[in-house]
């Protein structure tokens, strides 16, 4: 439990870092005046104050900001001797491109971060699939990618991300366990019990599936694939991290897209998101799968922080960057009380639909 929690810490610290820094360099390019920059949120249990920057750590770890001198329309209540300390512009006295800049800067270095740890993991070598992959292959596994709703995979309790170890059919092992022979061998098992021992989270499992006919075939309900550690050269890693980083952005907005789409069908979303509880046994389950699998889970995990952010709500940048927009178009200035209450509101509602998506993740667990 407690390296779960630090895993999830650290996972979590270095991109809420990697994503604040992005709004710090580019406050900083533009001439801004930025009070503070902060992991976690107060009550603050750390401080260093430099060149009129207070850089903190705060007791509550999950977040970070970067507070920006009249960011919010307002100019923050502040110790006079501590406004003396450093100088810079207000938010607002910057020219409407920097805002714009300063607040999808860090949305785009979470993109990027996410861009360079998938590189670094095709030098070291990460899991992708064998299928059509002239690189270096190397500790092969058959993994389970995907587990039909109302099969018999489903019902034995195989889950995606399990590897396959070993099948045996009333004494007969299965000789070469990969995606051509496992599928052969559920083929020809006319349907009696197969038992499958599969690993998952470290944790090795037997599971008894009873294959189900599908058009005249037995089948199990799953989608496999044979996957492999692959290592890249330092020119080719760069592309493939781009091309790796390209598709999660794609399935990010694929994922978004059915959750917004199941709302208005009435589906149960909640079985679609995870919250801080699901994402840190995730986590846990990358780290004891190996330094691969936590990269690329990082990086997941980057894109999806940069996708969240990006959406037009307020409290987050993409609903800042509307009011930019909005500005840019009216050339008049939103009323500072709609800018507060607006963002007072969506924080209470991205607070609520936190507590809600946690308090699911743990019944899930129960």
């Amino acid at each position: 439990m407690i390296t779960t929690v630090i895993i999830f810490l650290v996972v979590l610290g270095v991109l809420v870092f990697v994503h604040e820094l992005g709004h710090f360099t580019f406050a900083k390019i533009a001439g801004m005046r930025v009070l503070e920059f902060g992991l976690g949120f107060p009550p603050r249990a750390w401080y260093l104050i430099k060149n009129g920057t207070r850089y903190s750590l705060n007791w509550l770890p999950i977040g970070g900001f970067v507070k920006i001198l009249g960011e919010d329309g307002e100019d923050q209540i502040e110790d006079e001797k501590f406004l003396k300390l450093g100088t810079g512009k207000r938010f607002l006295e910057a020219n409407r491109g920097w805002q714009a800049l300063v607040l999808v800067a860090g949305i785009s270095f979470n993109i990027i971060f996410a861009w360079l740890i998938l590189s670094f993991g095709f030098m070291i070598g990460v899991p992708q699939s064998v299928q059509g992959n002239d690189s270096y292959v190397g500790h092969i596994d058959t993994v389970v990618t995907s587990v039909l709703p109302n099969t018999p995979a489903k019902s034995a309790g195989l889950e995606p991300g399990d590897i396959f170890i070993s099948l045996e059919l009333e004494g007969q092992k299965l000789e070469k366990v990969d995606q051509e022979n496992i599928i052969s061998f559920i083929q020809n098992s006319d349907g009696k019990v197969v038992d499958v021992k599969v690993k998952r989270s470290g944790e090795e499992k037997d599971v008894l599936v009873t294959p189900g006919l599908d058009d005249g075939i037995y089948r199990m309900g799953i989608s496999l694939d044979d996957v492999g550690i692959v290592s890249e050269s330092f020119f080719r890693s760069l592309g493939s991290g781009a091309r790796s980083t390209y598709n999660m952005i794609l399935f990010g907005f694929n994922g978004l897209w059915t959750l917004v789409s199941g709302v208005f069908h009435g589906h149960n979303v909640l079985s679609y998101v995870s919250g801080p509880v699901g994402i840190a046994n995730m986590a846990k389950d990358a780290y004891s799968s190996g330094i691969g699998y936590l990269i690329t889970f990082t990086a997941f995990i980057s894109i999806e922080l940069a996708i969240l952010n990006v959406l037009p709500f307020p409290a987050l940048d993409g609903g800042r960057l509307l009011f930019v927009g909005v500005e840019a178009i009216t050339r008049k200035p939103i009323p500072k009380k709609i800018q507060f209450y607006a963002n007072f509101i969506g924080f209470a509602l991205l607070l609520t639909l936190m507590l809600v998506v946690t308090l699911h993740d743990v019944w899930k667990l129960l």
